[in-house]
């Protein structure tokens, strides 16, 4: 009989690569292959089991991680993790505040109206990158701002921006339907 202590020391580095190899298939793996080893460790260590062999304490590992990556995979896929999102550039993401095939004439500019409130330099890289056609050296040019800070502030407004737009959608939905 083995205590699963005196197991987990004396063949880490075996399970070290089963835990490697389980996640050898994950596209984007959702850990490392030592946290998942890890999690596998704390989620058996209060059942405090007695290992008859070497084999026992393999499978029991095994079967711990791959729980655990089906339950990783799960909570991903939920609403509340963002499971349903989808990325939306900036230059469609009026399709999704609407369900017309056209934008509302001023939900853009609404939009990069509220971004400024928030952050100015924000928006100003969105009106030049997307409205003005600048790339990104240019606009971190006619800004004096380094590239990488343009591309940071094109990514957090674009983020920003299809939230506000989304928002909008949902409440010109709902009060299309209000009676």
């Amino acid at each position: 009989m083995l205590t699963l202590e005196h197991f987990t020391t004396q063949a880490y580095p075996d399970l070290h690569r089963q835990a490697a190899h389980l996640l050898r298939g994950e596209t984007v793996p959702p850990c490392s292959a030592r946290d998942l080893l890890h999690d596998a460790y704390l989620r058996l260590v209060p059942s405090t089991p007695r290992l008859n062999d070497t084999t026992h304490g393999h499978r029991l590992y095994i079967r711990t991680m791959r729980r655990l990556l089906v339950e990783k995979a799960r909570k991903a896929q939920t609403t509340r993790h963002g499971g349903r999102w989808r990325r939306v550039p900036l230059a469609s993401a009026w399709h999704v505040a609407s369900s017309e095939a056209s934008p509302a004439p001023g939900l853009v500019a609404e939009a990069l109206a509220a971004l400024a409130r928030v952050h100015d330099g924000q928006a100003q890289v969105l009106r030049l990158c997307h409205l003005e056609g600048y790339n990104q050296a240019e606009a971190s040019a006619a800004l004096a701002v380094s590239v990488r800070t343009v591309k940071r502030w094109r990514q957090a407004g674009q983020v920003t921006c299809a939230a506000f737009l989304r928002a909008e959608g949902l409440a010109q939905r709902q009060r299309a339907y209000q009676p």
